[in-house]
């Protein structure tokens, strides 16, 4: 996302902007740069980097989009992105969470999950989620992309549908992206 004027800034998290005030500081040497990536562009005469505007990264659009009509948890609302479900040997890591409804939103494209072990991993953690009192909902590039109104409607539909869960769910940060479910 290119942040243009105060107005985007203010609708990240407070995480997200600590990432930014963090990371994109002016005069930083490409060598001490993190996290480099193929979505991220230089700007030719500023030598700045930027993420292009819109993104076009359904991930990226779909997040926006949830923190719109819902809200960060960390600001009020109820979006965690990142989130880590403890009590597995694994430290499944979820794309969204929906805190009070337990509900989580999985991004399942074929590129990566093709391969058998991938395919039997996600059972795995989708069972984890699952026997935890989480839902799991399986989300396409596809759908972000050409879908959209409809894919929002349906999550609406199914947070309709989930009772909303004790507020003594708590979220912990692990590192600058990631948070892990601390509740009951």
């Amino acid at each position: 996302m290119r942040i243009k004027s105060k107005a985007d800034y203010q609708c990240l998290g407070k995480l997200a902007r600590a990432q930014i005030e963090a990371h994109w500081s002016v005069g930083q040497s490409s060598n001490n740069r993190r996290n480099a990536n193929s979505r991220i562009q230089t700007d030719a005469k500023t030598g700045l980097r930027f993420c292009p505007y819109p993104s076009s990264d359904p991930v990226s659009i779909l997040h926006g989009e949830l923190i719109r009509r819902y809200g960060s948890y960390f600001d009020g609302g109820d979006i965690v992105s990142e989130m880590i479900l403890p009590g597995h040997q694994v430290a499944f890591r979820f794309d969204f969470a929906f805190v009070s409804r337990r509900l989580l939103l999985e991004f399942d494209g074929f590129a990566f999950h093709r391969q058998l072990h991938s395919f039997q991993n996600d059972r795995e953690k989708e069972r984890h989620a699952q026997i935890n009192g989480w839902q799991v909902l399986a989300i396409t590039n596809h759908a972000v992309r050409y879908q959209r109104s409809k894919l929002m409607d349906d999550i609406e539909k199914i947070c309709s549908l989930r009772p909303i869960q004790s507020s003594s769910n708590v979220i912990q940060t692990k590192g600058f992206t990631q948070c892990v479910f601390i509740g009951n």
